[in-house]
This record gives structure tokens, C-alpha cells and sequence, in this order.
């Protein structure tokens, strides 16, 4: 019925009674149905839809169905969960996700080598220093975790017996690698 009545608000090419009969209607159930008032359960939905879209909007869009619902009760309507549920998302309102799902890799698909450098910078201390950085969700809010490391150094980071970083070639120059390259990037 609402298609005939979009159709008819929208001076569409077909009459009443072709659309109900395609639609498998009587034209005077049609009528009888668009002048009627809403239901009691359509006020009801949309009162309810009212007061959740309240409670969403107060948690700044963090809250999804099942804390809508618990706040819902706490205030003193008495709502079905999944009722609650259903009227958020024809309301196209959802919670605020966590976090992304963990990223996952295909088994077929190999990562891409390095681009940036052939390779022959792994053998050079000092030369390539590679930092990331990333954040951790803690039981007392975000940490936030960086790391810098020297991609001429063997796995475990040791320099070898009798080697200090005092004896690698260029020491006492910055660590921070600003404005140098790779001999191994330099063209």
C-alpha cells in the first residue's frame, strides 16, 4: 500500500486501480487504508523511537540497542530489547565500533617487497633506522607504543663479540637519520 501511496504523492503515469490490482489490493481497501489513522502500536513505535534516539544522541552516538534499551529502562519505558533494536536501525542508528576487526591475510597473497631499498642497506649499521608506531587499549585508557630500530643490525640487535657501538663506522652522529639516505637509495 505504501508503494501505491508514494506512487500517487508523486503523480506517477498510472492510475489507483491499475496499482492495486498489480499489487493485489481493492482500490476501496487502499483508500480505506490511507485515510485511516495510525495504529496504537505505530504511535507507540514512534514515541519509542523518540525517546531512543534521546538516549543515542545523548551518548553522542556511542550507544548501540543494548545500552539504548538498558537506559531506556532505567528511565521507566518498559521496551523489548530487540523492539528497541529493530527501531534503531530502521532509524539507520548504530553504536560506535570498538575497533576495526583484526586485519587478516590471505593465505595466496604475499606481501610486497621493500621498494625503497634494494636490500643492501640491511648490512649497513647506521645507515636505515625504521620506526612504527601504534596504540594499545588498556584496562586505564590508551597507550601509545613507538619503536625505532636499526635495520643493519642482526636479528636480537647484537653487534658481534668484542663490538660496541662506539666501533661502528659513524658513530656519534645523530640516530634519528634526518637528511641522510641510504647509500643504497642514493642515485
Amino acid at each position: 500500500m505504501s508503494r501505491v501511496r508514494a506512487h500517487r504523492g508523486g503523480a506517477g503515469p498510472y492510475p489507483v486501480v491499475r496499482l492495486c490490482r498489480v499489487l493485489g489490493v481493492s482500490p476501496s481497501g487502499f483508500y480505506a487504508w490511507s485515510t485511516r489513522q495510525p495504529s496504537a502500536r505505530a504511535v507507540a513505535n514512534a514515541a519509542l523511537t523518540a525517546r531512543s534516539g534521546a538516549v543515542h544522541e545523548r551518548s553522542r552516538g556511542i550507544y548501540g540497542a543494548p545500552r539504548v534499551h538498558a537506559e531506556l529502562r532505567v528511565q521507566g519505558t518498559a521496551a523489548a530489547r530487540k523492539r528497541v533494536a529493530r527501531l534503531m536501525r530502521e532509524a539507520g542508528w548504530s553504536a560506535v565500533g570498538r575497533g576495526g576487526s583484526a586485519a587478516r591475510r590471505s593465505p595466496t597473497r604475499r606481501p610486497k617487497p621493500l621498494t625503497w631499498c634494494s636490500g643492501a642497506c640491511s648490512s649497513d649499521v647506521d645507515r636505515l633506522w625504521v620506526a612504527d608506531i601504534t596504540d594499545v587499549r588498556t584496562d586505564q585508557g590508551w597507550l601509545y607504543l613507538a619503536a625505532i630500530l636499526d635495520a643493519g643490525l642482526p636479528p636480537g640487535g647484537r653487534l658481534g663479540a668484542g663490538r660496541s657501538p662506539a666501533h661502528r663506522a659513524g658513530a656519534g652522529r645523530p640516530h634519528h637519520g634526518a637528511g641522510r639516505t641510504p647509500s643504497c637509495c642514493r642515485a
